[in-house]
């Protein structure tokens, strides 16, 4: 961490948050300090808040309505041009297994068209405080809330026809068994991937959490602020623990085909991998090889298919 970064935290969030935040970046067994901290500093400054969602109920039975699109986003555009390799790949595996459901692809040119963000977040986009990756968080929950339906990241590679049952549910993400890693999801819930009829108390409480910090903050207080907001509605609001809790655990393998992308494909590797897991976390960040050795990578293989 930059000793600059560490002085805004310090200015904007206090001591305890800065020096945690600085103590994680330089040694991993630090992280559920600074997680600790981070929580601490939501749950009191944004108490009221909170208390707010603590007492609501959340009825499963309720008929809220659920489009059933599976929505996505790409800021850059929906031209192919426009998107990484990675992207395009994953973009028409997931309009292949869309079945019956339309898949939205949201740009910076029609978000807005869908998703109802205040005029003061938009300005803080516009000026630097707030990043694309953070609007994109906004603009995930704000579609869960208003309309429902599935949302993917754009890197998110899919197998398999995505199964009718997971629209049907109030709720669901990709959920692993708990973990000590450093991110305070611990692997119950996925940002990234998740699904949800409209109207259900966990979109509207992280929605509204990030409208309320934004009112007050400048900056972020980590850069993965969706995860701690479902912690906090894990850990203070039983309505959405209940929600959390009720999602099976599923998609085991999500994140172990990225290793493999550059590595030469092996059919029987791959039905392993598929096996139980229909979902996979890519990322643009990275130049996948298409062969290496002059054999087929997973990489090459997977994006002719």
């Amino acid at each position: 961490m930059k000793v600059s970064q560490a002085i805004e935290l310090h200015k904007n969030f206090g001591f305890d948050v800065a020096f945690s935040s600085v103590c994680a970046s330089m040694c991993k067994g630090a992280s559920d300090y600074r997680n600790g901290n981070i929580l601490k500093y939501l749950k009191e400054e944004y108490g009221d808040f909170i208390a707010e969602y603590r007492h609501k109920s959340y009825d499963a039975a309720a008929k809220n309505k659920n489009s059933k699109i599976v929505w996505t986003l790409w800021l850059q555009g929906d031209s192919p041009e426009v998107q990484p390799d990675v992207v395009r790949m994953c973009l028409k595996n997931m309009e292949k297994n869309c079945g019956s459901h339309p898949l939205k692809i949201l740009t910076a040119e029609n978000y807005l068209d869908y998703a109802d963000i205040p005029g003061y977040i938009i300005d803080k986009v516009k000026s630097g405080q707030i990043s694309f990756t953070h609007l994109s968080d906004l603009i995930r929950v704000c579609l869960l809330l208003n309309h429902g339906g599935m949302w993917l990241d754009a890197t998110i590679f899919t197998t398999k026809k995505i199964p009718e049952g997971i629209f049907d549910r109030n709720y669901f993400t990709v959920k692993h068994a708990e973990k000590n890693v450093r991110n305070v999801s611990k692997e119950r819930w996925t940002g990234f991937l998740q699904a949800s009829e409209s109207n259900n108390i966990l979109s509207d409480f992280v929605y509204h959490f990030f409208l309320e910090y934004w009112k007050k903050q400048k900056i972020l207080i980590h850069y993965l602020l969706i995860d701690y907001v479902y912690a906090l509605a894990y850990n203070e609001i039983p309505a959405c623990r209940k929600i959390l809790d009720d999602v099976p655990l599923n998609n085991p393998e999500l994140y172990n085909l990225d290793d493999l992308m550059s590595s030469r494909f092996d059919e029987n590797v791959y039905k392993k991998l598929t096996a139980e897991t229909m979902f996979f976390k890519l990322t643009w960040k990275k130049t996948y090889k298409e062969s290496v050795f002059g054999n087929e990578t997973f990489y090459g293989h997977l994006r002719n298919i």
